[in-house]
């Protein structure tokens, strides 16, 4: 019980992460270097890097899942909480549905990065 209202009232600083890997868009790759990811898990929201933030679905010991469901996108992605693996991906949710029936369908992006805690510069 004591831990329950000591660790209640802490409050998790977000945390900036910094990854590099590769999006790929319209055919085109990008290169990711250097950009910022920020994880907060208080406001339970994740920004990946090029992109605005998303709610955080689900939080697990090793990972966390985020993204969102529009009228016309369909976003989807994971943080490896161990590795800083970070993957993301974008369908139209028609497309998302025939992927999750096991069909092939067609992406508009996707993302796959690692990330790992920024250091400050001073």
């Amino acid at each position: 019980m004591v831990c329950l209202s000591i660790c209640g009232a802490a409050q998790a600083q977000p945390i900036t992460l910094i990854c590099n890997g590769n999006l790929n868009a319209d055919g085109k790759q990008v290169n990711i270097s250097g950009e910022s990811a920020i994880v907060d898990l208080e406001k339970l929201t994740f920004k990946p890097p090029l992109y605005s933030e998303f709610p955080i679905t689900r939080v697990a010991e090793n990972d966390l899942s985020f993204g969102s469901e529009l009228p016309s996108l369909s976003t989807w992605g994971s943080l490896d909480r161990v590795s800083g693996t970070l993957t993301m991906n974008v369908l139209r949710p028609d497309e998302r549905k025939k992927l999750q029936a096991g069909g092939s369908a067609h992406f508009l992006t996707w993302m796959s990065a690692k990330c790992a805690p920024a250091k400050r510069m001073f």
